[in-house]
């Protein structure tokens, strides 16, 4: 296998032997992530895990459930009106991959499929509430979930020390 330098310089297409070479490689690239040769974009497989400031939403999303049962809400909108500060939301849709939120499927009049439109899942409800705990990472490529974790992760563990969990939840509309 050909290594690619630490700055992740593309390596030539010219360079391989074999399709099969190429798909070899690739495996072991993207583990540390790289430019494939084939399609120009950047490659890797990435660790997630649930933050304290997805954590954080997921509980906001809750609160709004509890006054509008499964009804999907635009959550940047929804986060500005509560007054959370902007940087909160930046990830929350990461935690689609644990199965707490939903998409509502459709797409916006330019096309565009991202319409910010989420709601909570019964799953999702049930990690607020700390009944469940949930793999502490998921690992992706493409967008797509490659594996979990062994290791879990409950609400209270992802708030970590940035937000006391009680306090958050007593906060939420009822």
């Amino acid at each position: 296998m050909k290594k690619q330098e630490k700055n992740h310089e593309q390596i030539p297409l010219h360079e391989y032997v074999s399709l099969h070479q190429l798909k070899e490689d690739h495996k072991e690239l993207i583990k540390e992530g790289y430019h494939c040769p084939v399609c120009e974009r950047y490659c890797k497989i990435y660790r997630k895990t649930i933050t304290s400031t997805m954590a954080y939403v997921l509980i906001l999303l809750y609160g709004y459930d509890l006054k509008n049962p499964e009804k999907y809400v635009h959550v940047e909108d929804y986060i500005k009106r509560k007054g959370v500060y902007a940087a909160i939301h930046r990830n929350y849709e990461q935690v689609k991959y644990w199965a707490l939120i939903e998409k509502l499927e459709g797409e916006k009049e330019d096309g565009n499929p991202n319409m910010g439109y989420w709601r909570i899942t019964p799953e999702g409800i049930s990690f607020v509430l700390n009944v469940i705990t949930k793999p502490k990472y998921v690992f992706t490529y493409n967008d797509e979930i490659i594996r979990f974790s062994e290791e879990q992760i409950n609400i209270k563990k992802a708030l970590r020390n940035k937000f006391v969990y009680e306090d958050v939840l007593a906060r939420v509309e009822i």
